[in-house]
């Protein structure tokens, strides 16, 4: 696991985003809540806001749910992407310059993410509230 900056982390940890699990409303959430890269680029995980998700311990598969747990890594991607393309442009254009080599790919993956989640078993208005 990669550590997150402590800023960023401050950051997180005092947005409302951040205090639930992104799969409460399937209603089988246990556990604390847990930070996940759900975006791995060039080997290692994304150290973006956009890129990190609130998850439960049951969800996440960590704690006493090890091994046992209902993780569903194909959804939390989906999450992440779509905060990231539900941007504002400006931020777009940063995180594009970044990541350009994978910039092309994310975009098929959420085309791809988008025919399995978006509008059926959970809610698209995922964005942050700020």
């Amino acid at each position: 696991m990669r550590s997150i900056p402590k800023k960023l982390l401050e950051e997180m940890l005092a947005s409302v985003f951040y205090q639930k699990c992104i799969r409460e409303k399937t209603g089988e959430c246990e556990g604390r809540i847990t930070l996940e890269h759900a975006i791995i680029y060039a080997g290692k995980q994304v150290n973006e806001k956009w890129a990190i998700d609130p998850v439960c311990a049951y969800h996440h598969c960590v704690d006493q749910y090890q091994d046992c747990g209902d993780i569903d890594k194909r959804f939390h991607e989906w999450v992440s992407l779509t905060r990231l393309f539900n941007s504002s442009e400006t931020y777009q254009r940063e995180q594009k310059q970044k990541y350009s080599r994978a910039w092309a790919d994310w975009q098929q993956k959420l085309i791809y993410l988008n025919k399995i989640y978006e509008g059926k078993r959970y809610p698209t208005d995922i964005q942050e509230e700020e």
